[in-house]
């Protein structure tokens, strides 16, 4: 029994050591370099790594194609002020080249959140990387503290295989997962491609119980992303280990801050399970607020975080019936599903996600209009499962209130069978 004891004590040592251990050592150029060659003129960006990177184990939703799939950035940014020309991996010094042109007098920050040692180590710390191709870099400092939400669960829509990409590429993406015809979509700015990179919804609940501060980076935005619809971070740091952070060589300007804390430590931010997104939010009503640099700031407090707020089928009939009639102008409301909260029925008669289905007489045709808390509205056009052959009458009771009363007065219990899944 000692021997299995100590056997499973040196396995321990053994595997916290190796992944202790993977980081980014260098990068070239360094944090804070200025004067980089631009066009024509191509660099390489250089990254480093205390061991040999598996180059086949691949991140989606890089903020380029060109980027190699091995490696999971956050930001290269201002992407669209980069050429990437090629990439490369030296095996004899462990390190990743990516040769570019960048654009004159730009301020570029570089966000890497994942790579795979060939032992299966996680990149143990968020390397950030910010240069410079002007003769000069700023000269402010931005310093803060994060405090992380106290709520055991944030809770997130759910659209389950959604893919969020930018609108111009999203009718075709829809298109694809749903294998139908999506002939409309009218989403909110603040969910399209969130600091550039994709990322899948999974409709789970967001459990948020600590939060490593290596998994964190700051950023320092040029837009709000809830609203703008194309940002860029301008400034990227890491998280200390007493959950501060400080901007370097920042210019004067107005910035949002925000936080992301890659708590499932898979190399990407996704907003599933358990990742966190935070932002400065000086007044408490749960939006960002701007920092403005004019010297240096210290002193910022970040804890807003993104919440979505449920709502009932009623209230989003007559906007949902608009775009159902801009298909067809003789639709007709034949039903409703709607979906609750994510750690049990809530009681409050309000909903994250709803479809609702409409039929067209003129087409023949029965279609689905979705809402989803934190994705908007999407017209999609596919036959539905479900065909009602009756229309709902216009006044109908709520149906997440009437839903919530049926679970309040015995309707789990009725519903609840061994090996048995139930749609209400």
């Amino acid at each position: 029994m000692r021997r299995v004891v100590y056997l499973a004590l040196l396995t321990f040592v053994i595997t916290f050591s190796l992944y202790s251990q993977f980081r980014v050592v260098s990068s070239t150029p360094t944090d804070g370099a200025y004067n980089v060659p631009s066009t024509p003129n191509v660099v390489c960006v250089r990254f480093k790594f205390s061991a040999p990177v598996d180059t086949l184990r691949f991140f989606i939703g890089n903020p380029s194609d060109n980027l190699p799939r091995y490696l999971g950035f956050l930001a290269f940014d201002p992407i669209d002020s980069i050429e990437i020309v090629s990439s490369s991996y030296s095996e004899s010094d462990t390190s990743v080249c990516i040769s570019v042109k960048l654009a004159p007098n730009t301020d570029y920050s570089i966000v890497l959140m994942g790579a795979y040692s060939r032992q299966g180590a996680m990149l143990e710390k968020v390397y950030v990387l910010n240069f410079t191709t002007a003769p000069t870099r700023g000269n402010r400092t931005v310093s803060g503290t994060i405090t992380p939400p106290s709520r055991s669960v944030v809770s997130f829509s759910d659209i389950s295989n959604f893919i969020n990409l930018k609108v111009k590429d999203r009718i075709e993406e829809l298109s694809r997962v749903f294998s139908s015809d999506v002939k409309g979509i009218n989403v909110r700015k603040s969910e399209v491609n969130l600091f550039d990179f994709n990322f899948k919804v999974q409709g789970l609940g967001h459990k948020i119980s600590s939060v490593d501060p290596n998994a964190g980076v700051a950023l320092l935005l040029d837009g709000n992303p809830f609203v703008d619809e194309e940002v860029a971070i301008k400034y990227s740091a890491n998280v200390a280990s007493d959950l501060s952070f400080t901007f370097n060589y920042v210019r004067d300007g107005s910035y949002y801050l925000f936080v992301l804390f890659d708590t499932q430590r898979d190399g990407m931010y996704l907003p599933r399970s358990n990742d966190l997104l935070m932002f400065y939010d000086n007044n408490g009503d749960g939006q960002p607020d701007q920092v403005t640099v004019t010297e240096n700031v210290t002193g910022l407090v970040v804890s807003g975080y993104l919440k979505v707020q449920p709502f009932t089928v009623r209230e989003k009939l007559d906007t949902v019936t608009s775009v159902a009639r801009s298909f067809a102008s003789d639709a007709e409301l034949r039903g409703i599903q709607a979906m609750e909260g994510f750690e049990g029925d809530t009681l409050d008669g309000k909903v994250f996600t709803a479809a609702y289905i409409f039929y067209a007489p003129s087409r023949d045709k029965y279609f689905n209009v979705y809402v989803d808390a934190m994705m908007g509205i999407l017209l999609d056009t596919s036959n539905v499962s479900i065909e009602p052959k009756v229309n709902l009458p216009a006044m109908f009771i709520d149906s997440d209130v009437a839903f919530d009363s049926a679970e309040a007065n015995g309707g789990y219990a009725f519903r609840s069978e061994p090996n048995t899944v139930t749609s209400i």
